[in-house]
């Protein structure tokens, strides 16, 4: 075999084994569990891999092959003003060696549920030293970012708390002798007078001050938690006594649907009760003239979760409301104080457990809680 020959064929052996390569990295990356895709200089993805056809499961793997990434992942009509694929092309921040650079997109909707995601870029570099690609990795971050807002927002709870307290106490006082004037003077005023109809008015906002402070204070005292194993069929029962006349006096239509295969769950009833309540209390207020309200329990998956959904067919929350319920003072209410959503979170937190809620404005609000069994508890 001359020279030339074996030169040709070590070529074409090199060939085969970087084709085997590719193929078993295609194979490798095609079975990942985060999504995987490869764009050219012109910001279309050439490949993709499962994982992220699934992300925007709404179009198929034809419709995402040759998409711009711009309008796939951010719904843009060109390039991204903090576009990771740009900075990454021109080699921003990168040496020698692969740096990744991460961002978060957020609002794509996977299963029906918004998703936070996690993206990194990394330059694919020919034998030239010329980046002719970028690798875009997504890695879902929803939970991950649930659990940092999670904390943010039971810091936020513990300063408001500690700061309402104080404030409720140098209030208390002057109110008290505020209140106590205006009585005062309401007895010796005239029945006609136009000073009794003034007093009548600081009297009227005494009181919701006082209620305002009594909240204040109720949210910021530490709540002593006693825990037993049980199940949330009695408590929810126990609040729809205290409401059934509300409901009926309201031509309320009540929907209650039990699973008989339940686990159980260590819970606090007391605190409980007053979240049920609250949620129940909430739906009964938009539905002034009437409506559905449903409560469903059920097990989760693999028993390992208690499921407790509330929805009505009342108003409903703005999407702008909608971010911040959980908020204390935050209320839409004419007489509200907005601790109560607060006081549902911190407690649902106390279990270990979350609370979603989803609402379109006129169709109406439903709030899933999500606890965690005695069993999940335990081991």
């Amino acid at each position: 075999m001359s020279l030339s020959e074996k030169s040709l064929s070590r070529e074409q052996n090199n060939l085969f084994e970087i084709s085997c390569f590719s193929k078993s990295v295609c194979t490798a990356l095609e079975d990942l569990d985060d999504g995987i895709a490869i764009i050219n200089r012109e910001y279309e993805i050439v490949w993709a891999n499962k994982s992220f056809v699934n992300i925007f499961s709404k179009k198929c793997s034809n419709q995402i092959l040759g998409a711009k990434c711009f309008d796939l992942l951010n719904n843009n009509k060109s390039i991204c003003n903090d576009c990771l694929a740009q900075n990454t092309f021109e080699g921003c921040h990168i040496d020698k060696h692969v740096i990744m650079r991460q961002a978060r997109l957020g609002g794509q909707v996977l299963d029906g549920k918004k998703i936070v995601l996690k993206e990194m870029n990394f330059p694919l570099i020919d034998e030239n030293g010329t980046i002719t690609h970028v690798l875009i990795y997504l890695k879902d971050f929803t939970y991950e970012a649930a659990l940092e807002e999670q904390l943010r927002s039971s810091d936020r709870l513990v300063g408001v708390g500690k700061l309402a307290a104080g404030i409720a106490h140098e209030i208390r006082n002057p109110l008290g002798n505020i209140t106590a004037a205006a009585q005062y003077f309401l007895k010796k005023a005239e029945a006609d007078s136009e000073i009794k109809k003034y007093l009548k008015i600081i009297l009227r906002n005494s009181e919701r001050m006082n209620k305002i402070i009594k909240e204040l204070l109720n949210f910021a005292k530490p709540h002593e938690v006693s825990f037993t194993i049980g199940s949330v069929d009695k408590v929810i029962d126990n609040v729809f006594r205290l409401v059934k006349a509300r409901l009926l006096k309201q031509h309320i239509q009540f929907y209650r649907n039990f699973s008989k295969h339940q686990p159980k769950m260590l819970l606090d009833e007391k605190i409980l009760e007053e979240v049920f309540l609250n949620l129940i209390l909430n739906a009964i207020e938009a539905m002034p003239k009437g409506g559905k309200l449903a409560v469903t329990v059920h097990a989760g998956e693999n028993d390992n979760k208690v499921v407790i959904n509330i929805a009505d067919t009342g108003v409903g929350i703005s999407e702008d409301n909608l971010n911040n319920i959980f908020e204390p003072f935050f209320t839409t209410k004419k007489d509200g104080t907005g601790f109560g959503l607060s006081f549902v979170q911190h407690s649902v937190d106390m279990h270990n457990g979350k609370v979603e809620v989803k609402s379109k404005l006129g169709y109406g609000t439903e709030v899933t809680i999500i606890l965690p069994s005695y069993q999940e508890v335990v081991l």
